[in-house]
């Protein structure tokens, strides 16, 4: 098959982006040692690390000299990496960089085919540029990001929208497994687990809790149980520290760590040495996390109503079973103890959706379309390299501890997902009617 000269120009487009891009986030993780060699400093450099370390049955999550590093993941994820350490870390950089992108394009054409039923590569040249150039602009700022700190979150999500594309595409239930895999990284994910107990499909449950034990455990073929369980302390005693006013500094943009800094007398950031703070007023942190757990299961009871209606309009036409676990997917972000910005790449899934609902169906009006464009381009504008050069540093940190723009998006994504569900339930009630 000949390509076009329309698409070579696109090819040979997004090569040069891509590459250009690269170059300048790799050259960022390069530094000199004080001797004059190069040493790589990237967030998948420090799990290559902890692969090393759980290889000589060293402490994964401390340095050499006692002090806590940044490895914060379950060793699982340290397992996992073992085979990289062959290789050099300026190798592994550029081809985590490579393989994230990879990921990206896989999800954004996963994601099309399970909400429209169609083939985005068998889509026309203008339809392709709208959806994958729509729904990675408004969500650049997060996916930069990931890409600069070379995180972990696009793996994650490219997971989760295989698992469920070959749970509704393929009906393949052990595809669930995958997201089982993503827990035993992050603990995020296991809120899919709820969601499918609270749809009454506990097979599809049991897979996701299967995949995460057996996963959590496979550290154990190269260490013993005593090192194991060590390790398994550390990361508890860690995810406590998060949820205390230790973890809620900028940076941490969930519900936790936005009404902990609003509202109680918690540091806020720290800018040049000086303490900042952003509390309204100050009252007791235990109120603070006593609402959080309210809120928690306000959205517990949301996600069960809302699966007991979802099971109510099966003959609807089936993107309409997608819009739940989306704004689960959202929900999880933002209902755990530490968000911080590369973490909602999941805005991208979100985005996508809004967009075939309003292009592919007409399901939502232009005053809805523009809103969640000026949502995306929000973020962008409020990013740090164009923020800081018009207000300056420190009132960027105010409002980066209002978890402005994470926390009122992520909002308004959920508000016109539910908006959309509500809408395909008074759809099937009419159907029904009739």
């Amino acid at each position: 098959m000949k390509l076009s000269f329309k698409s070579i120009l696109t090819v040979l487009f997004l090569s040069s982006v891509i590459i250009f891009a690269g170059i300048s986030i790799i050259k960022k993780h390069v530094k000199k040692n004080n001797d004059g060699s190069i040493k790589i400093e990237s967030d998948i450099i420090v799990y290559v690390n902890a692969a090393k370390s759980i290889i000589n049955s060293e402490n994964i999550y401390f340095d050499s000299n006692g002090e806590k590093n940044s490895y914060v993941y379950l060793p699982f994820f340290a397992f996992i990496n073992i085979p990289l350490i062959l290789f050099q870390p300026l190798v592994i950089d550029i081809s985590w960089y490579c393989i994230n992108i990879i990921l990206l394009v896989l999800t954004i054409y996963l994601s099309y085919n399970l909400f429209t039923n169609k083939n985005l590569s068998q889509e026309s040249y203008k339809t392709k540029w709208f959806f994958i150039g729509w729904s990675i602009f408004l969500s650049l700022r997060y996916i930069i990001r990931n890409f600069q700190d070379a995180n972990v979150n696009i793996v994650l999500l490219f997971f989760i929208i295989i698992s469920f594309y070959l749970y509704y595409q393929k009906n393949n239930k052990w595809g669930l497994l995958f997201i089982g895999f993503a827990a035993a990284i992050k603990l995020f994910p296991l809120i899919f687990l709820i969601y499918f107990l609270m749809k009454k499909e506990f097979k599809g449950a049991l897979i996701i809790f299967f995949g995460f034990v057996c996963s959590s455990f496979l550290p154990l073929f190269v260490i013993n149980f005593h090192t194991f369980s060590n390790y398994i302390i550390i990361f508890y005693q860690y995810s406590q520290k998060m949820f205390s006013s230790q973890g809620t500094m900028v940076e941490n943009y969930s519900i936790w760590g936005t009404l902990v800094r609003l509202f109680t007398n918690t540091p806020a950031f720290i800018l040049e040495g000086k303490v900042y703070f952003a509390n309204l007023f100050s009252i007791n942190i235990i109120i603070i996390k006593c609402i959080v757990y309210i809120i928690n299961i306000c959205i517990l009871f949301y996600m069960f109503y809302n699966s007991s209606q979802e099971r109510k309009k099966q003959d609807l036409q089936f993107r309409f079973q997608h819009i739940e676990w989306v704004i689960v997917l959202l929900l999880m972000n933002f209902v755990s103890i530490l968000i911080e910005e590369f973490h909602v790449v999941t805005f991208l899934v979100a985005y996508l959706y809004l967009l075939v609902a309003y292009k592919e169906y007409g399901e939502l009006s232009k005053r809805s379309y523009f809103i969640i464009i000026f949502s995306g381009i929000f973020s962008i504008l409020t990013a740090h390299d164009i923020l800081v050069r018009i207000v300056g540093k420190d009132i960027f940190m105010r409002i980066l501890s209002l978890s402005i723009p994470l926390l009122p998006i992520g909002i308004i994504l959920i508000l016109f997902l539910n908006y959309l569900f509500r809408n395909s339930l008074k759809i099937n009630e009419l159907k029904n009617d009739r």
